[in-house]
Formats: structure tokens, sequence, C-alpha cells
């Protein structure tokens, strides 16, 4: 045999030669013929000594008892998988699988339900023991983080979701931003543990104007600015603006109210609505007071806004652009792509006491259904 391999096939197992091995073997056989033809020179056409053919032998036997060891190692480093096997060899399944490099080991990998998109989840407060539409318990909120990572979501930061919109930045497939609303006292003491646990991390968009202060009885408590400190030092939470104090009802007109954010307030010593100059300003100076003081207590850029109730208006999205604004966020469903709206970007509520952890995976799922079906299409941006 002149090849570089040697077969060996018992029924229940394959034994593949190469290498260094087939290589000895060849060069014993020439080694052997060499001998055996100087012998014949030597002694006149006389067989070959004993002593050469049982030097090929011994180096026969000694291949034979080293081919197993061979196997094994190369079983353990990986080096013997995806050899192809010899000619003619007939081989077994396990045998084959093995010559293709298959473990037999299968790892299933999650599913990618969107890819390129973002999905921002709201939250608003936690709680055992009060209820509300808007409230859930800490542990349904540690459920459903844990659901999440285990069905192959990915948590991220603001950061990341601004990055992703402003410069073009990538994120993972079914990737997720865990965002709360109106800076609950409960977001420190309930979602703070299960964050740093989970390692994950989440933005609360606070109305500033109320940070640190006494709340009127039956009110819920809110952060104060040690607290907030605390947590964004840890890297796990962030803190932009839900306005300054808008996050109220005005009266617009007898018996009429809307939200503060679109109000244009009711001048009851006048009997009339104010000037839509005097609306504008009263609302510039609110969201520039909140975004600067959150700034300057916590450092670094603060360019993200929550509309509080999601209400806004194209005049309203302009005056917070005016204000220093990127980023809006209402409460309308879907899901965040890279040519998306940036004034006008959706958040799917995951904050409602009947939302189990798999009735929140399957809402995902349905939202990224379209993307999925049309992987080529994106929501064409709004007007500003």
């Amino acid at each position: 045999m002149t090849g570089a391999q040697l077969a060996r096939y018992n029924g229940k197992r394959t034994r593949v030669w190469t290498g260094w091995q087939g290589m000895a073997v060849c060069v014993a056989a020439g080694w052997g013929r060499r001998q055996a033809g100087r012998v014949r020179g030597e002694t006149s056409g006389r067989r070959p000594p004993v002593q050469a053919a049982f030097i090929a032998f011994v180096v026969w036997l000694v291949l034979l008892w080293a081919a197993p060891l061979q196997g094994a190692s190369a079983g353990a480093t990986g080096n013997g998988a995806g050899r192809p096997a010899p000619a003619g060899v007939r081989l077994s399944p396990p045998a084959r699988a093995a010559a293709a490099g298959d473990s037999g080991v299968r790892t299933e990998q999650p599913p990618v339900y969107y890819q390129d998109a973002v999905a921002v989840l709201m939250y608003h407060h936690l709680s055992s023991t009060f209820r509300s539409p808007n409230t859930i318990t800490p542990s349904l909120f540690r459920e459903q983080l844990v659901q999440l990572r285990t069905s192959g979501f990915h948590v991220i930061s603001l950061e990341q979701l601004e990055g992703f919109l402003e410069n073009y930045e990538t994120v993972p497939p079914n990737a997720v931003v865990l965002t709360f609303d109106d800076g609950y006292q409960s977001f420190y003491e309930e979602a703070f543990p299960v964050l740093q646990e989970l390692g994950m991390t989440a933005t609360n968009f606070v109305v500033v104007g109320r940070v640190g202060i006494d709340v009127p009885t039956g009110q819920l408590p809110t952060l104060t600015w040690g607290q907030m400190f605390e947590m964004e030092n840890t890297g796990v939470a962030r803190f932009e603006s839900h306005t300054w104090n808008l996050h109220h009802y005005e009266m617009v007109g007898p018996g009429r109210q809307v939200p503060a954010l679109l109000a244009r307030r009711w001048e009851r010593d006048i009997g009339q609505l104010e000037s839509t100059a005097a609306y504008r300003q009263r609302i510039y100076a609110d969201l520039v007071a909140a975004r600067q003081l959150l700034e300057e207590r916590l450092g670094g850029p603060r360019r993200a806004l929550a509309f509080p109730y999601g209400a806004y208006d194209p005049e309203a999205q302009m005056l917070a652009e005016m204000a220093g604004y990127a980023f809006l966020f209402s409460v309308e469903p879907g899901l965040v792509y890279r040519h998306a709206d940036r004034l006008h970007l959706p958040r799917i509520n995951a904050g409602a006491p009947y939302l189990t952890p798999g009735a929140l995976i399957a809402q995902l799922r349905r939202w990224a259904a379209p993307l999925a079906m049309h992987p080529g299409r994106r929501p064409r941006p709004l007007a500003r």
C-alpha cells in the first residue's frame, strides 16, 4: 500500500490511519525492500534474511498498537473530526457522523423573532399589595425578565438604542429596552434589586419636579436624588425626563380636561384660553427645566422624553425638539426600527397585571410577525 491512509473496519467501529502512521508504514516497507535488495545482491539471488522481514513486522505491530491511542487523542482534541474515510470503506452511521465532525450533541439555538429592530417595554409601578391597571408584583416582573432571557431576547440600554437610531450602531437580534414611567420609589425598592441580580439595565422617565418631595397622602412616594444617583453609579439604571410638572390634566373649558402638555389653560379670571404664545412659552420652559436639572444633578446629556399619558401633537413634538430632546417616546405599541421617526417612538406595555411571562413573549412575537413575513419591509416614519 503506497497511500498515506490505512483503514480497518470490523463491523462495529472504523479506525482510519493517516498522516505519520501511513508514512511510517511506507518507510518501513521501503526500508525492508532496500535491505532485501542489498542482501540479494550480496548473496547472489538468495532469499532476503529473516531479520529484515522481522523488523518490518515489528514496525507494523507498533503502529497497530498506537492507532487506538491516536484515535483517542484526536477525539479529545477535536483534530480527528471531519477527516474523510478511505475510498472503498463502508462506514456505519455513527462512524460517518464522527468522520463528518458531528459529535452527536445538539445545542438548540434560540429563535430570532426580529433583527435590526428594538422592542421598548414600558412599566410603571411594582407592588405586592397595591393594585392598579399599571401595577405588577415584583415576582411577576422578575419572571418576565427571566422568560425574556430564556426565550432568546437581549436587554440593551437606552444609550444603545440611541446609538442604533442615530449612529447606525448594531443591536443584537430580539433586542429589548426596559423603561419605567413616573419615578416611583418602588423602582428603587423592588425593580433595582431584580435588575442587579439578573445583570440588566432599565431607564426611568421621572417627573423631575416631584423628585425628593413629600407627596400628598394617598399618592405613591417618588424617588430621591440620592437613590437615583446611587442607581446610576451601578450602571443598572438611567433617568430621563417625564417633564418637570406636566403629568396631570388641565381645564381647557367648562367641564373639559386634557393632558397638560397639550392644554392651553383656561384663564378663569378673564374667562378664556391662554394665548398660543403663552402656551408655547410655558411648555418650553417646563421641558428645558426638567432636562437641565437632570443633567446638573446626575451629569451627562439627557435627550430622551416620555410624553405623559402618551399624549402629544405636532406642536408638542416641535417644542420638545426645541428644548433639546432628540428621542420622544409614546405609549403606542410597536417595534422601533432603524429608520423610525425619533420624535415618535413606540413602546409596548409590559406592566399590566394580567400579562404573564408567556403572554409577554407571545405579544412580542405578534409584533415581530409582520417583519418575519416581509423582512425587507420597514414602516415609513411618520411625518414630523
